[in-house]
């Protein structure tokens, strides 16, 4: 481990705490299976992984995919606004250490969370990959029937004289 100098070991403590509690208050119920899930879809076998865990990769997650963008979003515009307050501090000749300190936490939040929705995309790939191949699996496979030449009957040909008889 690295050793952090003490004067600085309060302020990061609380800097590591505060990114801490916006990615789990705002990303991690949306994520906290990711790990878990991605440990089965690799496993060799891929026999930990039950179809419902399949599904719920296949459904929910993308679905959870779209709530996880909205929020990252909502980080990415406060970014924004970080900067722009930080600018006016500054030309007012004002100290912009805290707006700096918090754009700072939230770009570290922000790329936490696209590394995850990464990782999140490559689960939900491999999980569709395991999920047709067993669907192909247990889906028998059924060949063409190509009948006998004795049981295929002759082509009906109706005569145009016997026509009229047959319609009336």
């Amino acid at each position: 481990m690295y050793k952090v100098p003490e004067d600085c070991k309060q302020d990061l403590d609380a800097v590591s705490n505060y990114a801490s509690e916006i990615y789990n208050n705002t990303f991690s119920p949306y994520l906290n299976q990711v790990k878990e899930l991605y440990t089965q879809v690799q496993d060799a076998e891929h026999v930990s992984l039950s179809d419902t865990s399949l599904e719920w990769i296949l459904t929910t997650l993308p679905l959870n995919l779209f709530t996880i963008s909205e929020n990252l979003n909502d980080l990415r515009l406060q970014i924004e606004v970080l900067k722009l307050k930080a600018k006016e501090k500054t030309k007012a000749k004002e100290s912009v250490l805290e707006y700096q300190i918090l754009r700072s936490i939230y770009e570290s939040v922000v790329s936490r969370v696209e590394n995850e929705l990464t990782f999140t995309r490559e689960l939900i790939m491999g999980a569709k990959k395991i999920w047709d191949a067993r669907r192909r699996a247990e889906t028998p496979v059924v060949n063409e029937v190509v009948p006998e030449e004795s049981t295929k009957l002759p082509d009906y040909v109706l005569d145009s004289s016997k026509r009229s008889s047959y319609i009336r």
